[in-house]
């Protein structure tokens, strides 16, 4: 046997390097937890999603003012795209209203009504157009008409599923 001893230095990042490797080989024996927060971030997102497109449904016959292919009343005037704003937020006030009170026994009863709104809707895209055409009075009227109209079906709406929930909440009451 040799009898000389190694007396070298080892290089400069001896060290590191075996602590490194050290590391690597604890942390491949410790196995690693799942992290399901990405999983429940994509469900969220999902039901995020649905909901959004649920809520759509809903409200896409009613809002689709700025869809409009002709010309629609703020165009006309100042006065005008107040009056626009104004039953704009009356129709989101009353369509916010009936979300609050959506439930799954009276949706039948909401599809129906949005049908109607539906028409006044289409009615009102025929009137953006003639309204482009024309720009007479009598049209600008119509529109401010077919507003009030839709207003008017949302709030029987609301009054129907009042009632339909009162109704609802006796019936419970007395089978109690």
């Amino acid at each position: 046997m040799n009898n000389k001893f190694d007396i070298h230095e080892p290089s400069e990042f001896h060290l590191e390097r075996f602590e490194k490797k050290l590391k690597e080989q604890a942390d491949l024996s410790v196995p690693k937890k799942k992290s399901y927060q990405k999983y429940y971030l994509a469900i969220a997102a999902s039901l995020l999603l649905l909901v959004g497109i649920g809520i759509g449904k809903i409200i896409s016959p009613v809002t689709t003012v700025g869809k409009l292919q002709g010309k629609d009343l703020a165009s006309v005037s100042p006065k005008m795209e107040k009056t626009q704003l104004y039953y704009t937020n009356v129709l989101n006030e009353e369509l916010d209203k009936i979300r609050q009170l959506e439930n799954p026994e009276n949706k039948k009863v909401i599809d129906d009504f949005l049908k109607q709104i539906e028409k006044l809707e289409t009615e009102y895209t025929k009137l953006t157009i003639e309204l482009e055409k024309s720009g007479n009075q009598k049209v600008i009227f119509a529109m401010i008409s077919n507003y009030q109209k839709r207003i008017e079906i949302l709030q029987n709406l609301i009054l129907t599923l009042e009632k339909i929930n009162s109704h609802k909440t006796i019936n419970n009451e007395n089978f109690s």
